[in-house]
């Protein structure tokens, strides 16, 4: 028998487009997020490894990390149950299990696509920004993104610099 287990980045949240995201670096179990190990911030990538700095625990990000791999186990007995119910008839009899089948992989879908999840606010952004062993290259994208940020919402007005870029 084949055990799979190790650690891997799982949770990804609080994305800063161009820049960086937040991720939780979880003790795995055949691929499923278990125990979460510490929350990072990703601002690259070498080729084999992850480029990433400490930012404290991320909530967000564990829960994330939890509820995709839940959604992921639960999408083959939910696909299998949708399947046997359609090709014996039985679609309808159960109707809560009808809906639960058919939520887990719009709730997957949904976890991986909703901007609240996805994508880092203006406050988070300037928390990932002033994280203590973030490199100062990165640093000045995270802050020129969060200008980005509130000239979009038009809280700021652009600057002539700006327009010439």
């Amino acid at each position: 028998m084949i055990i799979i287990w190790g650690g891997r980045l799982c949770g990804k949240v609080d994305a800063v487009p161009g820049v960086c995201h937040v991720a939780t670096h979880f003790g795995h179990l055949y691929y499923i997020p278990l125990i979460p190990m510490r929350s990072v911030i990703v601002w690259g990538s070498d080729g084999s490894n992850d480029l990433v700095s400490d930012c404290g625990w991320s909530l967000k990000s564990i829960l994330v990390g939890w509820l995709r791999g839940a959604l992921w186990v639960s999408l083959v007995p939910s696909g299998l149950y949708l399947v046997d119910s359609m090709t014996m008839g039985g679609a309808g009899r159960n109707l809560q299990l009808d809906l639960l089948a058919i939520g887990v992989p719009i709730t997957l879908a949904l976890s991986h696509y909703l901007p609240w999840i996805r994508t880092a606010s203006i406050d988070r952004a300037t928390e990932l920004a002033e994280a203590e062993e973030l490199p100062e290259e990165i640093r000045a994208k995270l802050v020129e993104a969060i200008k980005k940020m509130y000239i979009a919402q038009g809280d700021i007005e652009p600057s002539r610099d700006d327009d010439n870029r």
